[in-house]
């Protein structure tokens, strides 16, 4: 059967961020062996030193270290068969 997206661990509302936080954007597949690419703004994310896609078990994560303004978007997690958006704002740190 093709692989779906089960559960996610946050709301489907926009996921608000303070700069220099970290984002952490995750889904629950119904398959151990489902692959997921994640988009940001219609881009495929590549990793970098603040970037990293994770998978543990059935669940598939993006992570962002030190967040930026930047970082605010639209992120995508594809798995051919399903897709969820998380609409991520990064505000800057009042102090």
């Amino acid at each position: 059967p093709p692989v779906k997206i089960i559960r996610q661990t946050v709301g489907p509302a926009e996921h608000k961020y303070l700069t220099s936080e970290n984002i952490m954007l995750q889904c629950e597949l119904s398959r151990l062996d489902g692959v997921a690419k994640w988009y940001k703004d219609g881009e495929k994310v590549v990793e970098n030193e603040r970037i990293s896609i994770e998978r543990e078990g059935t669940f598939r994560s993006l992570r962002v270290l030190d967040a930026q303004t930047t970082d605010s978007g639209e992120y995508l997690c594809d798995v051919q068969s399903d897709r969820i958006v998380f609409r991520v704002r990064v505000e800057g740190n009042e102090t």
